[in-house]
């Protein structure tokens, strides 16, 4: 409850003060490359989950040779997509909302597209589609009180969009859903493209055909722009009888469908009514089955192992994970590899040492998930001083930097990296992770010596490109001399320790069992053997140097820590 009105505040600070800074002619767009498939995709994230637990529909479909890079400004195109898709997916009860792009035209220079976000929703009535537009205004004032809302979300969309170029115009009736689409024209980004289409170039897939079954238009449209574009045959099925009489063909012709995309929530029946037909009519080896789902999480089913289910894919399909799944699908003799659910978000080329440098031990444990999950090795620091330490004694491909943290900051940080690297020839990338997102904060973050900015809360993609461009090229640490490793000095003062617990016991308790909770976990350093009055007995099975000097003082402060609370510590 607390985290969903933190949020809701800071959606209103934020909307109040992308307001104020419009109505005061104080927004600035940026001029950047920018991938148009990225920006959608990376605007579908947010608002997944929320359709998902609606039990709603999330679609998106391409239509037409649109560029890939163009140069504009993706924050606020990004922003207003969401704004588009969360009002949908905020006032549609069941069904389903699209997000569809289609290219407009264009030349050697410059390219046009036409965005449109469609729910099948409340719609909104005609005496008040002009109302919604302006600052403060929903529909209604049902409206309002139903769904909430400040009634700035459309306002600072429209202005935006007109800010870019365009317009956004409403087509709605009552009860049956609205469309919100604009259109924007922007200068392609030539480099950008060519070495895109040079790197898939160099990534094909592996020759094959593919079924696709969905009963929804856009999802047939997607898989068919997207497998196009990979240069793979693919046949779309909108029902499960219609799939069927193209599989059978496929299967008396001796040329079965080397792959099967199915919807699992298809209308009439599940998709494993569908898995089953095709299992009956060829060997388990000749079609790798895969299964598509919007919820978040596939229930366990006993079908899914007697059908052979090859993977399964949660909507809205990422361009990626598809691609990574045919890929892996097409392989033929490599298929009985590969496993039902593999993890498909990792990098191409070898993992990277990463040290993440966060004093917050959730955020930690986030971005080491993500990192591993793409097939890193990962290490923590808790602060900027603990990173230097770390850079001093190993060798690392990349820093991942919080900017604000105890001891010392990510920016006092780097200065000091940099500083210890100059005439040595070393360059250790560092990328700034934060959730200041200003583009001051940004200049800062490069004013002393970052290399990249991801900003919070962290997204997969953006994290995962950035990675890829910062490590990409000669940036690469190069091999250097370890310092001899000195030991830390363990000093104990209760007195400052009180004071900057406000005299609060309760809340010292709380914190040296955390204290030994997380020590015990992150090296192993000390186990409980026995417990008399006052004391903690200690022994040190990594670091037997230490041991001495870290029980001595250990005891000292755990007799002082009695005496004072009186209880065992």
């Amino acid at each position: 409850m607390v985290q969903g009105c933190a949020v809701s505040l800071l959606e209103i600070i934020d909307d109040v003060l992308d307001f104020s800074k419009i109505e005061n002619g104080k927004i600035e767009l940026e001029t950047i490359p920018f991938s148009i498939l990225d920006c959608a995709e990376n605007s579908l994230q947010p608002v997944a989950v929320r359709a998902q637990q609606k039990g709603l529909g999330l679609e998106w479909y391409i239509r037409g040779e649109l560029p890939e890079w163009v140069e504009g400004d993706p924050t606020r195109l990004r922003q207003v997509l969401i704004n588009l898709l969360g009002n949908a997916v905020k006032f549609t009860e069941q069904g389903e909302v699209t997000l569809g792009i289609e290219y407009l035209h264009g030349d050697g220079e410059s390219a046009s597209a036409k965005f449109s976000v469609t729910d099948t929703g409340i719609g909104i009535p005609p005496e008040n589609r002009a109302k919604i537009f302006e600052a403060f205004q929903q529909s209604d004032n049902s409206v309002t009180r139903q769904y909430g809302g400040t009634g700035l979300g459309l306002s600072i969309s429209a202005r935006l969009i007109a800010l870019m170029g365009g317009e956004l115009q409403l087509e709605s009736e009552v009860g049956k859903g609205s469309t919100f689409s604009f259109g924007l024209h922007w200068k392609r980004a030539k480099k950008e493209e060519a070495r895109y289409r040079e790197e898939w170039g160099q990534h094909k897939l592996p020759a094959g055909r593919i079924l696709a079954t969905d009963d929804r238009e856009a999802g047939r449209e997607l898989i068919r722009w997207l497998t196009r574009r990979w240069a793979v045959e693919a046949v779309t099925a909108g029902s499960v009888e219609e799939a069927v009489a193209l599989y059978e063909k496929s299967a008396e012709e001796g040329r079965p469908y080397e792959v099967a995309l199915i919807d699992l929530n298809l209308a009439a029946k599940d998709g494993y009514e569908l898995a089953k037909e095709i299992r009956g009519c060829s060997p388990h080896d000749a079609t790798a089955i895969v299964m598509m789902s919007s919820a978040p999480s596939f229930v366990e089913d006993a079908r899914a192992n007697d059908y052979q289910i090859f993977q399964r894919l949660t909507k809205p399909l990422r361009r990626m994970v598809l691609w990574e799944c045919l890929r892996s699908a097409l392989q033929g003799d490599e298929r009985e590899a590969e496993t039902a659910n593999k993890a498909l978000n990792v990098i191409s080329g070898p993992g990277r040492r990463i040290l993440v440098v966060e004093d917050n031990e959730v955020n930690q444990k986030l971005a080491k998930k993500l990192l591993e999950k793409m097939g890193h090795e990962v290490s923590l620091a808790a602060n900027g001083a603990e990173a230097c330490e770390e850079i001093q004694h190993h060798e690392f491909d990349l820093v991942l930097m919080d900017l604000q943290m105890p001891v010392m900051g990510g920016l006092q940080a780097t200065r000091k990296i940099r500083e210890n690297e100059q005439g040595t020839g070393w360059h250790t990338p560092i990328v700034a992770m934060t959730a200041h997102a200003a583009a001051q904060d940004q200049r800062r973050c490069e004013e002393v010596g970052m290399d990249g900015y991801v900003s919070k809360p962290i997204r997969t993609e953006f994290l995962r490109s950035e990675i890829e461009r910062v490590t990409g090229g000669d940036m690469r640490k190069q091999p250097m001399e370890k310092a001899a490793e000195q030991p830390r000095q363990l000093d104990w003062d209760l007195k400052e320790l009180m004071e900057r617990l406000g005299g609060d016991q309760e809340v010292l308790r709380e914190l040296l069992v955390m204290f030994r909770v997380r020590r015990a976990r992150k090296s192993s350093v000390i186990t409980a053997t026995n417990c008399r009055p006052g004391f903690l007995q200690i022994h040190a099975h990594v670091f037997p140097e230490h041991h001495q000097q870290f029980t001595e003082k250990f005891l000292v402060a755990s007799e002082a820590l009695h005496q004072f609370l009186k209880i065992p510590i």
